[in-house]
């Protein structure tokens, strides 16, 4: 069955992003686009192994600049999904990538601001915590910090 194909692909890049060495090869292999069409898939289990990679992935400055065009594009979908666990990678991954006014700013005009917002209202603290961080990063650019403001962030 196709789904659970896809679930074990976005599994299998996940388990290998876990590993410090191979974060920037996955990046250099392309699967920053796999994951882009994979995140895209209806199934949640797909979305949370997906999300889960981005994290792992993000989490090595090198491949921040990486993280553009529909990779963020994917990333903004993700925050916006209702399941708690892609929410709380999603917002780690944002929370790792923004680290220059440039890449905040692409976030906030791509519309990452009023989801990560959401997430304070979580139930789960480490989701919570994930967006604090995001959004904390984000301010560096005012045009962020007016839209937390609008949306009584």
């Amino acid at each position: 069955d196709s789904e659970a194909l896809l679930f074990e692909c976005a599994s299998f890049i996940a388990n290998l992003a876990e590993h410090a060495q191979n974060k920037v090869g996955l990046v250099q292999m392309g699967m920053l686009h796999r994951l882009t069409s994979l995140s895209k898939h209806g199934s949640v289990k797909v979305k949370q192994n997906s999300a889960r990679a981005f994290a792992l992935i993000s989490s090595t400055p090198r491949n921040h600049n990486n993280f553009v065009g529909s990779v963020l594009d994917a990333l903004i979908g993700l925050l916006q999904c209702q399941d708690e666990e892609t929410c709380r990678n999603t917002a780690a991954a944002i929370a790792n990538i923004a680290t220059n006014d440039e890449i905040s700013a692409r976030i906030g005009n791509l519309g990452g601001v009023y989801p990560l917002v959401l997430l304070l209202k979580s139930s789960d603290d480490s989701c919570q915590r994930n967006a604090c961080h995001a959004m904390s990063r984000l301010t560096t650019v005012e045009e962020n910090k007016l839209s937390m403001l609008s949306c009584n962030g």
